[in-house]
């Protein structure tokens, strides 16, 4: 019985590495200068052209709906994570919050869906040491709620891969 388990245990290991690596190796690291930040898409996502200032990248899987939004925001000074990323929920909808609350004034992942689609945003609010300045970084997720399964993994692995890059610098 021990035996069985001890090979159960490393079966499974190896699959969740297996596929971890196999799930790194197909995917595109994104990293934006302006705002200082990246995170990780699947490789076999459209990229779409980058917006003339450079706010962030949309990313397509065109076979799945999936569409994935990267950004930033320099506004910060007037609201919260959550409040910024609720913004992007339409007004009348419920979202939950899928992250930990005591946090989630400086990081919140929220989710909700609308009509035939779900949608998740995480945001992250990058600040100065002193607090005087700051950025938000994002990413947006949205796709047809008939295609979850082909599409969460993506997903939460682009929410979980968002990252600062870089400390904004005091302002003078």
């Amino acid at each position: 019985m021990v035996k069985i388990w001890r090979i159960s245990l490393t079966a499974i290991l190896l699959s969740m590495l297996i596929g971890t690596v196999l799930f790194a190796a197909d995917n595109r690291h994104y990293v934006n200068a302006r705002f200082g930040f990246s995170v990780d898409v699947p490789s076999s996502m459209y990229m779409k052209p980058a917006p003339a200032n450079d706010d962030g990248r949309a990313f397509v899987d065109k076979a799945t709906g999936l569409e994935i939004i990267a950004s930033g925001s320099n506004n910060v000074m007037m609201s919260d994570a959550i409040g910024e990323a609720e913004m992007s929920v339409p007004d009348g909808t419920k979202s939950a919050v899928k992250s930990d609350k005591a946090k989630a004034e400086k990081d919140v992942t929220i989710c909700w869906t609308e009509k035939n689609s779900v949608a998740w945003n995480r945001v992250i609010l990058v600040t100065t040491p002193d607090n005087s300045d700051g950025v938000f970084i994002k990413v947006y997720a949205k796709y047809p709620k008939a295609k979850e399964q082909k599409c969460l993994d993506a997903v939460m692995a682009a929410l979980k891969s968002l990252k600062s890059t870089v400390r904004p610098k005091t302002a003078n």
